[in-house]
């Protein structure tokens, strides 16, 4: 049920496409659990428990769309 309210929280402050610094991610995951009274450490890397955090499958080079491989 945490983790619901958590993801919550993060997905009115992140939108689908978003490129964000780690800084960014690890401060609006903390904001999360500040307001659910939850004292732990947030990591970027936690952002996957709650979002799908793939990388896309084309890049723009210099315009063009390419895919990655």
């Amino acid at each position: 049920m945490e983790d619901i309210k958590i993801a919550r929280i993060i997905a009115q402050q992140i939108k689908v496409g978003d490129t964000i610094p780690c800084r960014q991610i690890n401060k609006i995951i903390e904001n999360a659990y500040f307001q659910l009274g939850i004292s732990h450490k947030a990591t970027s890397a936690e952002l996957e428990k709650w979002f799908d955090c793939s990388p896309p499958f084309t890049k723009r080079i210099d315009g063009k769309v390419t895919k990655v491989r």
